[in-house]
């Protein structure tokens, strides 16, 4: 299905000012004149192995070719010089998941359905890059640098090899366990060792390093110039922005080492089509967001998107504005591949040649994110570029002349209606591609179990803005909900949070519980609040207090973290039946996750029921690979399991 919205192109097109490419050597690219030949178009490179490599959270200026410290990011420089640079790139949403099946489909998450992290699936019935290579010949395999992306969220379609990073820590919270670049690249190399002489790779390796927590290797940081800081960003402090921009430069030493370990296998390096792309920038402060996510300013949205073949035009750079969901078709072009149908993206190849002119049937770049409303119950954002403007749609729209104006500082909303009106009649027609989502939810068996131990909660009393399951399937674009907050106004009180654990941390516990639980009561829809709350009051030994709010976490498809914690407070109170069928419905949501596999062997044991403990035991086993002491207790365990089998 592709976006061609009936009416609306013809004025966009109007709307947008010519583009042009730019030759970094000092050449300008402005297309044919009179008399002139069409453009060349880039020349196709089939049978081209690809590295795909996804940058995670990382801001367009941390790269020195897009404004960056030279000394950053030498080697991702010297392929963007070599090669063919974006410089109006922007992500379809500003968080991992989404994002990552966005690229991978070439259509936007209303339309593939995966809308936030943790409990989306994009579904088998999706189309993806991977798919297509694999059935042209190609050997296809992924690294996972984190278990946001981890297999079961359905990013593994037509994967050969999909290495998900291994679990280590029972409690890293949001599932957020990551493996840092250098082991990315010793496995990616080690899986490349399987590929038949002669066959052609697909290799995506996902570098999560620049993600929060910023903890560089002490190393790189020794060799950064510790006079040489990034532009300041708005309230954040020098020190931070110094170890984030130190969590690139570490990525990019280690893709350095990822060339010259290829040279050293055997590869033409310049024979290999190299895709370089963030799924999302970094708030850093601005616009008063920390991280990302929550809103679509060009801090998480725009991002570095950079091709490399030796075949194709050095020192080019792109300005027509686009959308990672057109990597996906041009990738599968360059490498002599008709895109699907299916694949919404644009096929970008006739930019890539300095006669092309910088143009390609320009159209509107549309991004969201829903997350916010997923994961706090604030409303949804949608932004569309169209020529010099971009617009984020809310009930309090926003302008801005993005070109001139890269911070956004100047919103333009009351001057410009006609802007305004241009984007929401776009996204009236965007609306009516949108698909239902899949999402790990409690299957009705569950569900039925568990209302009938009565502590799954109703939609009464549940504050002024209901989760209705109907729409949160079919969020289209455009669609506001009534009283939803504004992200903007909803990311202040989230400092709280912090707030919270800092109290609760320094012994002032019924104070932090208290400043927590007032949250809940403001934003009783905000499953992040709930499920810390209910965390925090579970470990305090307050079971009680803790249940109700874990109930609707846990009921809204929170995350396996809230089932563990609703969990542990149901064991305290001696409720260990209706313990073990929370977390036997979240072991079904969350097949993979260890914390409620050894939890449930525990409770299994203690209720006199070892024998339904050993499964759980012996795949825990399989896949822990953290704490030595932790798996000596599991084994331990399995063993007296084994032994109180066997005497029954």
């Amino acid at each position: 299905m592709t976006l061609r919205p009936p009416g609306l192109l013809l004025v966009f097109v109007l709307a947008i000012l010519p583009g042009c490419s730019t030759d970094e050597r000092g050449g300008s690219a402005t297309g044919p004149t009179e008399g002139q030949t069409e453009p060349e178009e880039a020349p196709p490179l089939p049978g081209s192995s690809i590295v795909l490599i996804t940058l995670d959270t990382t801001r367009i200026e941390t790269l020195g070719v897009y404004g960056g410290p030279a000394w950053n990011t030498p080697n991702m420089d010297q392929l963007a010089r070599n090669g063919i640079r974006f410089d109006q790139a922007r992500v379809a949403a500003p968080i991992t998941l989404p994002s990552h099946a966005a690229m991978l489909t070439g259509t936007y998450p209303f339309q593939n359905g995966v809308r936030d992290n943790g409990t989306f699936i994009l579904p088998d019935a999706a189309l993806t890059l991977t798919e297509e290579l694999a059935a042209a010949g190609y050997f296809t395999a992924a690294v996972m640098g984190s278990q946001v992306l981890h297999s079961s969220y359905g990013l593994a379609q037509g994967f050969q090899v999909y290495s998900d990073v291994p679990t280590r820590n029972l409690r890293t919270a949001g599932g957020t366990e990551e493996r840092m670049a250098a082991e990315i690249v010793t496995e990616g190399m080690r899986i490349l060792e399987q590929v038949p002489t002669g066959m052609p790779f697909f290799l995506w390796l996902h570098f999560f390093d620049p993600h929060w927590p910023y903890s560089p290797p002490a190393a790189v940081m020794a060799r950064l110039p510790p006079a040489a800081q990034p532009d300041q960003a708005p309230d954040h402090n020098s020190a931070t922005r110094r170890r984030y921009y130190g969590e690139v430069a570490s990525v990019d030493r280690q893709v350095g080492r990822l060339l010259q370990a290829l040279k050293a296998r055997g590869e033409v390096v310049d024979e290999i089509l190299f895709a370089i792309v963030s799924d999302h920038g970094e708030g850093l402060g601005q616009h008063g967001e920390a991280s990302h996510a929550y809103q679509i300013y060009d801090s998480t949205m725009r991002i570095p998107m950079i091709l490399h073949h030796g075949a194709l035009e050095k020192g080019l750079v792109i300005h027509q504005p686009v959308s990672t969901i057109d990597l996906a078709p041009t990738l599968l072009s360059l490498v002599g591949r008709d895109p699907p149908p299916a694949m919404s993206g644009m096929d970008l190849t006739p930019l890539l040649s300095p006669t092309a002119g910088g143009q390609s049937s320009p159209r509107p770049v549309y991004f969201e994110t829903s997350a916010s409303w997923f994961s706090c119950g604030w409303s949804p954002l949608y932004g569309v570029v169209e020529g010099p403007w971009k617009t984020i749609v809310s009930r309090q729209p926003e302008v801005f002349r993005y070109l001139e104006d890269a911070n956004e500082e100047h919103d333009l909303a009351a001057a410009h209606p006609e802007v305004i009106a241009r984007a929401v009649a776009y996204l009236d027609d965007l609306a009516g591609l949108t698909t239902t989502s899949t999402r790990r939810t409690l299957s009705q068996e569950d569900a039925a179990a568990l209302e009938a131990l009565g502590y799954l909660v109703d939609d009464e009393n549940q504050g002024d803005q209901p989760v209705s399951a109907t729409v949160e399937q079919q969020v289209p674009p455009g669609w506001l909900p009534e009283g939803a907050r504004l992200p903007r106004d909803g990311l202040p009180l989230k400092q709280n949070l912090n707030q919270a654990k800092l109290l609760i941390q320094s012994g002032r516990v019924e104070e932090g519980l208290t400043l927590l639980k007032r949250m809940v009561e403001l934003e009783p829809n905000n499953v992040m609040y709930l499920a810390l709350a209910g965390a925090l009051l579970t470990s305090a030994g307050r079971p009680e207090e803790a249940i109700p709010i874990l109930e609707r976490a846990v009921a809204r498809g929170s995350s396996y973290e809230a089932s563990s914690s609703l969990a542990g407070s149901l064991n305290q109170l001696g409720r260990r039946t209706e313990a073990i069928q929370v977390l036997l419905g979240s072991i079904r949501q969350f097949p993979y996750q260890l914390l409620p596999r050894i939890s449930v062997a525990q409770i299994l044991i203690e209720n006199g029921e070892p024998v339904a403990a050993i499964p759980h035991l012996v795949y825990f086993l399989e896949n822990f690979q953290g704490d030595a002491q932790v798996r000596q207790d599991a084994q331990h365990m399995l063993e007296n399991a084994r032994q109180a089998a066997a005497s029954d």
